[in-house]
């Protein structure tokens, strides 16, 4: 997917945007069903390449296998940054 496309009406459409914001606004979860294949909107290396930049901790990241939530202590590690300040980063070869 191209950079240009990335705002989030854009990659939801018109009618999945509008059910976003009405469950963002209802403070609910949102789930839907994109038509396009999950290597279409988000390729292995761009996963990979936020899992690497981005400090994603849980909640912000839950992983699933087979179906089933992972405990978050089996793919976060505590590491530290640059600045020395303790942080917990997802291990990528989960």
């Amino acid at each position: 997917m191209k950079p240009e496309n990335y705002a989030i009406d854009v990659f939801l459409g018109h009618d999945r945007f509008q059910q976003f914001m009405h469950c963002y606004q209802q403070n609910k979860v949102f789930k839907c069903q994109f038509d396009a294949a999950a290597a279409e909107i988000l390729t292995p290396a761009e996963l990979e390449e936020i899992i690497n930049t981005r400090r994603l901790s849980f909640p912000r990241c839950r992983l699933v296998r087979s179906g089933k939530p992972l405990a978050p202590a089996e793919y976060n590690e505590r590491s530290h940054s640059a600045m020395g300040e303790g942080i917990i980063k997802l291990i990528p070869n989960v």
